[in-house]
């Protein structure tokens, strides 16, 4: 499997220290992974296509839908989109479930995001177009599009593509004050554990690793709860969701959310690489 070396952008390692704000977005976990849960890298090269990569539990507290605004982060402005199915088992590592990012992208013009995501994390980002539009000003559309550019430089037709993932959030209880809160005094266990991950043979920022690696993500900043719904997509009945089961997985949500305040501190810590060793330790 390759390794994250022979490119021409640049590594940032970690730890991350950035700012933004966050729709986070609840689910129940999920049993089995759902379609449009991983990109077609990941699924057609091990670790999961030769199910290698473990198994989602049902459980976690976590799963949840995050689209993250990030004004600052080591390598500049980006905005994100993330699906978290819940806890996976894994065969590296403590022997203990722990979350896992099945699905991510993020904006198409920050490529060092992109690389750097999944060589330092094993984040296994893509690449995609965000749009955020304001519909009243209580209530904001999120949608995401396929990528603009071609992965040889070249211009796709995506401005006449729907999009794979859309919501409606509303501000409705804005009246209410915001709460302080922070990551580390929730029940969730916060710790991701993520397998490695192939390299694309077309797009040098889509970097493979050879190892398991875990890291936390600590989050600290005001948060306001929302209302979620689904946006522009609809299913062959006209029934409007938030997935379409190809690029995103159909998920449903819980109707109430919760909204992170411009300002908010993210601090992703430096990955720790696992091996079969770890479970001797516990």
């Amino acid at each position: 499997m390759s390794t994250a070396t022979a490119t021409p952008i640049p590594l940032v390692p970690a730890p991350w220290h950035c700012k933004g704000e966050i729709y986070w977005i609840f689910l129940n976990p999920s049993k089995s992974l759902e379609p449009g849960g991983i990109a077609p890298l990941e699924a057609e090269a091990p670790p999961v296509a030769t199910n290698e990569a473990g198994s989602p539990t049902g459980k976690g507290l976590g799963a949840s839908v995050m689209v993250v605004r990030y004004s600052e982060t080591p390598a500049g402005p980006y905005d994100e989109l993330m699906y978290i199915p819940g806890a996976f088992t894994a065969p590296e590592g403590d022997g203990k479930p722990h979350l896992r990012i099945t699905r991510i992208y993020v904006s198409e013009s920050n490529q060092a995001t992109i690389y750097n995501g999944r060589a330092n994390w094993n984040v296994p980002k893509h690449p995609a177009r965000f749009e955020f539009k304001e519909l009243s000003k209580s209530e904001t559309q999120i949608s995401v599009y396929p990528p603009t550019a071609t992965v040889d430089g070249g211009s796709s037709d995506s401005a006449d593509t729907p999009p794979f993932f859309s919501a409606v959030v509303s501000k409705a209880a804005s009246f209410l004050p915001s709460i302080p809160f922070s990551s580390k005094i929730t029940p969730i266990d916060t710790t991701v554990v993520l397998p490695p991950l192939p390299t694309s043979p077309s797009n040098p920022a889509l970097v493979g690793t050879d190892s398991w690696k875990s890291f936390l993500s600590v989050m600290k900043g005001k948060v306001r709860f929302i209302w979620v719904k689904p946006g522009e997509i609809k299913d062959a009945d006209g029934k409007a969701q938030f997935g379409d089961g190809v690029g995103f997985p159909k998920i449903k949500p819980w109707s109430l959310g919760m909204y992170w305040l411009p300002g908010t501190t993210f601090e992703i810590t430096t990955a720790e690489v696992l091996t079969n060793e770890d479970k001797k330790a516990v």
